[in-house]
């Protein structure tokens, strides 16, 4: 791709932005309106400022005397100065007053629904983008885009208009001294192109970078304990260096590129000054103009490259918003998953029969992770799935309440389609406990009423008491009122499920999905959760995710997953006596107990 084709795309991108976010933008059209309306009132008070002084040299001054008019007239011109001051002021409070409430309120309104849309995007994307990017996206790119809304475009357009008024009245005071500007104007527009694509550019670099770092520094806060036991600190040093540094460096050369251009005006401006003095004195030695002429016109030259200056100024850091508004357009801009479908109902309180219908599913197009999945779920009965990691097992179970959606056939409960029911009403039919437990930095009490916003604190008691997690939560500081650290690092393993299980028992959902509850629980903790988890499961559709197949004893089905296929069902019994693959699994680990067996 050529220079020109990568500008022509970035520009094509810039549009597409703004067209993008045109939704978010008409609703404040009247204060922006207005805001623009106050800001050329603005302007033409600029444009009024050099008038007393020049009718200070051309008329007062050359009085003979400072009485009678003449001091009326400079009494009127210093009333006039304070008044041109006062009215400047409040056009400016008004406008910024306007713009800040548009900008602030569209803000709010932008970041409300990327985090509407990321909580509706599919688990995929959340798998594959880095959530420190995600983050960077929402927060920091949409406040670089209330800052251009807000500070810079108004600037922008103030200048704008200012420049513009500027340019015809110097014309209609002598437009031949206007012809030394006009003939600058061609090397500023060359150079104002090209800086400004230059900063577009290395202002997206940065961006990117500043996400990359992000990144890091969330990967490193959550794997801090790993990180030390692995004495691996002086690498995550590196990574964190290597980000920080690309992205200073990146920053540095988007804002030097401005400093070059911001040089030049200046270098330019003062040519252009010195050249208009100097033929300036000529006209008014002739008589072509006057003293005051020649004042307006030097105060306006230098009030003209200020506020190019300005304005150039504002137009890189609305060149550099430019890339974080791409990234957060582009994040808007990503399919969402699975959603209601049209017609969706709600559901009744299920009875727990769920059925697998010709199921397969794949996260990537001929990559298939379940094929062709046949299966019956009892309704009120414990079922375990059981096979070798990646065979599948957590795929399936994530189907039914819809976390993905069968790439072919389809997902039944009592008999209707999942797809059928709104997802809210779905998804208060199913209960989950996951092999590591996510508990919130908040208090024990909401950790547990998570699973049912409405629970009464005696129902939230009577969960804990069910999951064996009441006694250690009655000896905490503040009981059920101990706010728990991060994702409940200040709790063990035990403890952290057996709160979990509490959250499931209150949410009382007729199906329980249990994904490898046990893993990485001692003896007396495991023992505590298996407890608990009988009270979770009493008189409830159960279906129990585990490599622990002394765990799956008692099931009243097993179904064995391997490459994606059902290979075996059955209960306990007729699969460790049968050849086939839960008979290895079983003998890999319990192999005394198959010795016994074959006996």
């Amino acid at each position: 791709m050529t220079a020109r084709d990568a500008e022509d795309t970035s520009k094509v991108s810039a549009w597409r932005s703004l067209v993008r976010l045109r939704a978010f933008l008409v609703p404040h059209w009247r204060a922006i309106g207005l805001a623009l309306v106050l800001m050329t009132a603005e302007a033409a008070i600029d444009l009024l400022k050099p008038w007393p002084l020049k009718l200070t040299l051309d008329v007062i001054l050359k009085r003979d005397a400072l009485a009678g008019s003449t001091l009326s007239l400079l009494v009127a011109i210093s009333l006039l100065i304070v008044a041109l001051a006062v009215f400047e002021g409040l056009f400016a409070y008004l406008a910024a007053l306007q713009l800040n409430r548009a900008g602030r309120t569209l803000v709010f309104e932008l970041r409300s629904a990327l985090f509407d849309h990321i909580h509706r995007l599919s688990l995929q994307f959340h798998n594959r983008r880095s959530t420190g990017d995600v983050m960077t996206r929402v927060t920091s790119d949409v406040n670089n885009l209330r800052e251009a809304l807000t500070e810079s475009v108004a600037e922008i357009v103030k200048n704008v208009l200012f420049l513009v008024g500027m340019g015809a009245v110097l014309f209609w005071l002598d437009w031949r001294l206007s012809l030394i500007l006009l003939a600058a104007t061609p090397i500023l527009c060359l150079a104002m192109i090209r800086y400004g694509a230059r900063v577009k550019e290395r202002s997206r670099v940065e961006r990117r970078r500043e996400g990359a770092l992000a990144a890091v520094v969330h990967e490193t806060l959550g794997t801090i304990r790993l990180i030390r036991v692995f004495n691996r600190e002086e690498e995550a040093r590196r990574r964190f260096r290597a980000e920080s540094t690309a992205s200073l460096e990146s920053g540095l050369a988007a804002t030097m590129t401005g400093e070059r251009f911001s040089w030049m005006v200046d270098v330019l401006g003062d040519v252009v000054t010195a050249l208009v003095l100097a033929f300036g004195v000529q006209r008014v030695m002739k008589g072509a103009i006057t003293a005051g002429t020649l004042v307006v016109f030097v105060s306006y030259i230098r009030s003209f490259y200020k506020s190019l200056k300005g304005a150039v100024k504002h137009a890189a850091r609305v060149a550099k918003a430019a890339a974080p508004v791409e990234r957060i357009v582009e994040l808007l801009d990503v399919g969402e998953g699975v959603n209601d479908l049209p017609g969706a109902v709600q559901a009744r309180r299920a009875r727990g029969l769920i059925e697998f219908q010709n199921v397969s599913f794949a996260y990537e197009p001929q990559h298939p992770v379940l094929n062709e999945i046949n299966l019956v779920v009892p309704a009120g009965r414990l079922t375990a799935i059981v096979g070798r990691t990646g065979s599948g097992k957590s795929t399936l179970t994530s189907l039914i309440p819809r976390l993905y959606d069968p790439t072919s056939g389809r997902v039944l409960i009592d008999g209707e389609d999942v797809r059928g029911w709104t997802l809210r009403s779905l998804r208060a039919q199913i209960s989950v406990v996951l092999q590591e437990s996510v508990l919130l930095q908040a208090s024990v009490a909401e950790n547990i009423a998570y699973g049912r916003t409405d629970a009464t604190f005696e129902e939230i008691e009577r969960a804990a008491r069910a999951a064996n997690a009441h006694d250690f939560i009655a000896a905490m500081s503040e009981g059920y009122d101990t706010v728990l650290g991060e994702r409940g690092e200040t709790l063990s393993g035990g403890q952290r499920q057996r709160i979990a299980i509490a959250r499931a028992i209150v949410r009382n959902a007729p199906i329980v999905i249990l994904d490898e509850p046990l893993t990485g629980l001692d003896t007396t903790a495991a023992a505590a959760v298996v407890e608990a988890l009988n009270h979770l499961m009493e008189d409830k559709t159960v279906i129990v995710i585990t490599h622990h197949l002394s765990t799956v004893r008692r099931a009243d089905h097993i179904v064995v997953l391997s490459g994606g296929r059902i290979v075996q069902q059955g209960r306990h019994d007729e699969l460790v006596g049968a050849d086939g693959m839960y008979r290895e699994l079983f003998q890999a680990q319990f192999s005394d107990v198959m010795v016994s067996v074959s006996k």
